[in-house]
């Protein structure tokens, strides 16, 4: 699945988000991800005894984001490391470099 909007031209592809409905922490990333115009190619509910996570998957902590990015896959535990990727993987080329220079 492709990723829409202005995010699309520069950001990563997100493959799977492990996310809890009411965590606080999973619903700050999925509100990013929103604001960012993002699609994920799979969300998995990853509450305890959920059918859908796999028994291999049972101790995942969430959130969790798997990303490929340059044709890496990087996984991405916790809401800060995830907030802080979508942060400097949303910014336009031009505008980091604009930063940098700051520095």
């Amino acid at each position: 699945m492709a990723m829409v909007g202005l995010a699309a031209s520069f950001l990563p592809t997100l493959k799977k988000l492990y996310d809890v409905e009411n965590d606080r922490d999973c619903r700050s990333v999925r509100e990013r991800i929103t604001g960012l115009n993002i699609v994920i190619e799979q969300v998995i509910p990853a509450a305890l005894n959920s059918c859908v996570v796999e028994a291999s998957e049972a101790s995942i902590n969430v959130p969790t984001l798997i990303a490929d990015v340059d044709g890496k896959e990087v996984t991405l535990l916790g809401a800060d490391d995830i907030l802080a990727f979508l942060r400097k993987s949303s910014l336009p080329k031009k505008k980091q470099q604009r930063k940098n220079q700051r520095k």
